[in-house]
């Protein structure tokens, strides 16, 4: 783990002297962020996670699970007609996360509500 002034930055998986592990070709989720990112939902509160994943980098801040169905059941409803919803059982196998797409400088701005597993993540930060 490496500290800077501002920012916590935390590596896991493949990377050497990490604390997550693999066993073959299925990652746990880093213990340090999993504790993190229950603690926050516990308290209700949101806290900005920067996400290195094997396919990118994803930014935003923490949301609840409920927040996310609540968010997940509008989408389907609007898309697709769809009127049931969709429950909000918590998973602590995933974080929830409120990212703003990059827009125009005209376009309106939107958030979107992003699932990810803990276990996909390579790296994170706070802050």
């Amino acid at each position: 783990m490496v500290r800077s002034r501002r920012t916590l930055h935390r590596h896991v998986g493949a990377v050497p002297g990490a604390t997550g592990s693999s066993v073959g070709s299925m990652t746990t989720a880093d213990p340090l962020l999993k504790a993190l990112v229950a603690d926050t939902v516990a308290v209700e509160e949101s806290i900005p996670l920067d996400l290195y994943l094997p396919s990118g980098r994803v930014y935003g801040h923490t949301t609840s699970h409920e927040d996310f169905c609540r968010w997940a059941t509008n989408q389907v409803n609007r898309e697709s007609g769809y009127a049931g919803t969709i429950p909000p059982s918590p998973d602590p196998e995933y974080v929830h996360l409120i990212v703003q797409p990059l827009t125009m400088p005209d376009d309106p701005q939107t958030s979107d509500v992003v699932r990810i597993r803990l276990a996909d993540v390579i790296a994170w930060t706070v802050g």
